[in-house]
């Protein structure tokens, strides 16, 4: 199939342009060969052989966003915060930071089903504000999942060190770079199937430490007393009272960014119009219900003092749970949270090298970065975007001796910030979509899902990132200016707007004009029979009614 597209058009959304006219003949979602045209050259001559594959279902598109949030800090990590707020501080930071990822997830969600366009928000970020706010948050967003699998290999090693200390770490780093080069390249399908596998796994594992914290709490463990909310009372449900929620924000927010991803699935999902919206919806809730429920359970078992939350021999003797059962005389489950922690170390190395490839492999599309990154493979694989990224990743060898491990450090602390950069992006977009809407006369009834109380959540939602955004670092003011610590945290701020002045500059693009934004290409083909659920017996249809009530 060989189209011509106008030059206006073609920049920066040929792709899906073309990906939609294939939907819109009633074509399998799962189209096998798509050209790409260079907009710049008047001819039909396609520049690259894109082939993308529309595989990936609900199922996987809430494990993916699940999976990206749940990983080995759930219990490794949250014991610094336990020492910093307390349980009920650390209950506040998270609620506060949930309520922000819902909103987030609300925007994404809303237009990633609308328009589920290649790249996402870093798309609608040139759609809709300005192609130079695209192109820095495009190569920022890349940067920062790359930069965040360097961190997960460094973690697998520390974590087979528990087990075995006889293989060098640069031995794990080079074998699972294999692997993962291997997996990586077989499609989307076996990644989001893969991904399905191990959140389900991660998932087990939680509600049965869930379970255990219970019977801890109960004295049901070697007849061990019976806890209640005694170190709720003593030492006290706060630590270093409102200082203390204030300092666990910013880890808190750490440990939620990465839902986003959603919208950057919503590319390669079978009916975005219908899937999208519904794992934004239950994905907030459940990564809420998760961490609201441990944290509530795992404070009851474990004083917010205790020395081993910072001073553990190990990363997993630091975790709660292992705490709570070494006190009560159980050994050995160390080993259990080493697993769990390995699997959800390997579950976020797939989605890190799944977003990281697909972000790169967008710049190319348009044209923000080399042409050759375009290049897809027969199974849908951005084939350079996996390598390069993969690749990056043997940069934690440079973890393995003392000298180069200081360039580790600075290249994953300065990405960090980059995370909450994201979620300021997508609340002005939103902000910025909704805007166009109304210059265009479109109604919300032509929006497959409306998400609720815009455009007022995404105003409160730019700022609360914006104020996540520069406490990030506050820790550098602490006691004292650390500014190892202040550049760390935010040399990237003077990066990420130099990167847009600097575009603005050289290409001096126009401003976004609403009344001409086009919201016809990449736009999903969706009817009211998409949403229908046909064949339900009455019990079903009470109980999906029951969950969606609870769920969103």
């Amino acid at each position: 199939m060989s189209h011509h597209i106008e030059p206006e058009i073609a920049p920066v959304y040929a792709l899906d342009q073309l990906d939609n006219d294939v939907k819109s003949q009633d074509k399998d979602l799962t189209p096998s060969s798509i050209n790409v045209l260079d907009a710049e050259d008047q001819h039909t001559e396609p520049v690259v052989q894109v082939r993308l594959e529309r595989r990936l279902q609900s199922r996987h598109m809430q494990m993916i966003a699940f999976g990206g949030v749940i990983g080995s800090g759930f219990f490794v990590a949250l014991g610094s915060g336990f020492h910093s707020a307390g349980p009920a501080g650390l209950l506040i930071s998270f609620s506060l930071v949930g309520c922000l990822l819902w909103i987030v997830m609300q925007a994404v969600g809303e237009m990633s089903a609308f328009m589920p366009i290649s790249g996402s928000f870093m798309a609608f970020s040139t759609k809709f504000i300005d192609e130079s706010v695209g192109f820095a948050i495009g190569w920022g967003y890349w940067f920062l999942w790359a930069t965040l699998g360097i961190s997960e290999y460094n973690t697998m090693t520390i974590l087979l060190s528990y087990w075995n200390t006889h293989i060098p770490s640069y031995g794990w780093i080079l074998l699972f770079n294999v692997f993962f080069l291997v997996i990586t390249t077989r499609g989307v399908r076996v990644f989001g199937e893969l991904e399905l596998i191990l959140c389900t796994f991660k998932i087990i594992f939680i509600i049965l430490v869930m379970i255990l914290s219970i019977i801890v709490a109960a004295g049901g463990v070697n007849n061990g007393p019976v806890l209640g909310f005694t170190y709720w009372r003593n030492p006290g449900a706060f630590a270093n009272g409102f200082v203390g929620v204030f300092k666990t924000l910013p880890l808190a927010a750490n440990f939620m960014v990465g839902s986003e991803m959603l919208g950057t699935t919503a590319g390669e999902c079978a009916n975005p119009a219908r899937e999208v919206p519904k794992a934004a919806k239950q994905v907030t809730w459940r990564i809420l219900f998760v961490f609201i429920l441990g944290i509530f359970l795992q404070g009851m078992i474990v004083p917010y003092d205790d020395p081993q939350l910072l001073n553990g021999a190990s990363p997993t003797a630091r975790a709660v749970i292992a705490i709570a059962m070494n006190r009560n005389g159980i050994t050995g489950i160390g080993h259990a949270v080493t697993a769990f922690c390995l699997v959800a170390n390997i579950s976020a190395l797939n989605g890190t090298m799944f977003i990281a490839s697909r972000a790169l492999a967008n710049l190319g599309f348009v044209g923000h970065g080399p042409k050759f990154l375009t290049k897809v493979s027969k199974r849908g694989v951005p084939v350079y975007g996996v390598i390069i990224t993969n690749t990056i990743g043997l940069l934690a060898l440079l973890n393995t001796s003392a000298g180069p491990g200081q360039l580790f450090t600075w290249l994953v602390n300065i990405s960090g910030i980059i995370a909450f950069l994201a979620w300021c992006t997508i609340c002005l977009c939103h902000i910025r979509f909704r805007a166009v809407l109304r210059a265009q006369n479109i109604p919300l009834s032509e929006l497959p899902w409306i998400s609720k109380g815009q455009p007022w959540f995404s105003w409160i939602g730019l700022i609360a990132s914006i104020f996540f955004t520069l406490i990030s670092g506050w820790t550098a003011f602490y006691k004292g200016f650390d500014y190892i610590s202040f550049l760390q945290s935010y040399i990237i701020l003077p990066v990420f707007f130099g990167l847009i002045v600097g575009f603005k500059l050289i290409r001096k693009n126009p401003r976004v004009d609403l009344r001409a934004v086009d919201l016809r290409t990449g736009r999903s083909v969706w009817s009211p029979e998409d949403f229908a659920v046909s064949g339900e017996s009455r019990s079903k249809r009470l109980l999906r009614r029951g969950r969606e009530l609870v769920t969103g």
